[in-house]
């Protein structure tokens, strides 16, 4: 039985939890999220405890809301697959070493010995400096411990949870940074350096002087997101013959009659119907909500 059939006839039971875990698995060891607290690599008792935590995180509705955008077993990964996505983001973004992370981009970004070595790193994230070219540190976080051991640590102050980074901080972070390049003669991941650097500093028991205050981001276009996209096809299907000009002209219903040469108050009552009808499909989540915007968009676009 697939994860599919298993939820259509029971609900959520071993063949799901099976199909997350292969997802989280397929997701971690390409894209270097950093494993959960407690955990130093993704084995599998991390990808337990991550689901774990997932599942805890989540409201209860969470694998019905994606039932609901899946129709088959491949949309049903390919849902689940986004939605773990999104949350092994959130939660690296949550994590000492992803605040760290956002931190030192930000100062490597205004520092000139320090170039963006995303190209060299296959599109992974990294840096390197003015002086290593093109060579790569093909290392694991142990390795770069010992060959950078006798680069001096200075203490850093308390790093401030909002705003930009000290200059004595600036000063300290940059100065072992370059010392930590020198070792490892080439380009580092930013994620292990992140890492590397919220452990030479000890920094994992100061989580709350680390916390750094996330940059307001501009919010993606809706139509751009896959669940979206999926809600909104979904959607679409539910539509009738002239459902879309009432879509397009919901908020006008004068314009609506006349488009449709019929008196006003049907006009109301058609726009009234159609939003009833799809209530049930769009209105319990911010997913939904978005889908029918993406929807009306379309319809719009059309006239």
């Amino acid at each position: 039985m697939s994860a599919w059939d298993e939820l259509a006839s029971t609900g959520p039971g071993t063949e799901t939890v099976q199909l997350i875990k292969d997802l989280t698995g397929k997701l971690v060891r390409t894209r270097g999220f950093p494993p959960p607290p407690h955990h130093r690599r993704w084995d599998n008792r991390a990808i337990e405890d991550f689901i774990g935590g997932m599942f805890a995180g989540k409201n209860g509705s969470w694998i019905s809301e994606v039932q609901a955008l899946a129709t088959d077993q491949g949309s049903l990964e390919r849902v689940l697959l986004r939605s773990i996505e999104h949350w092994l983001i959130d939660q690296a973004k949550s994590t000492t070493a992803g605040k760290m992370r956002r931190r030192l981009r930000s100062l490597y970004a205004k520092h000139d010995s320090f170039v963006n070595a995303k190209k060299l790193l296959a599109g992974e994230d990294g840096w390197t400096t003015t002086d290593f070219g093109n060579a790569v540190w093909q290392g694991d976080l142990q390795e770069l411990y010992r060959k950078s051991a006798h680069t001096a640590t200075t203490l850093l102050e308390p790093l401030n949870t909002a705003g930009p980074t000290s200059k004595r901080n600036r000063a300290v972070i940059v100065e072992y940074s370059l010392g930590v390049f020198s070792a490892a003669l080439g380009a580092l991941r930013e994620q292990l350096l992140a890492r590397f650097v919220v452990e030479r500093f000890g920094l994992e028991h100061h989580e709350a002087e680390l916390a750094e205050a996330e940059a307001e981001k501009s919010q993606p276009d809706p139509a751009q997101d896959f669940e979206v996209q999926l809600a909104a096809e979904h959607i679409s299907g539910q539509l009738r013959q002239d459902d879309e000009v009432v879509l397009a002209l919901y908020e006008t219903p004068d314009v609506l009659a006349s488009r449709l040469q019929i008196p006003v108050g049907e006009a109301q009552e058609k726009i009234r119907s159609l939003l009833l009808r799809l209530r049930p499909h769009c209105a319990s989540t911010d997913v939904g909500r978005a889908a029918l915007a993406v929807v009306i968009e379309r319809a719009s676009a059309r006239l």
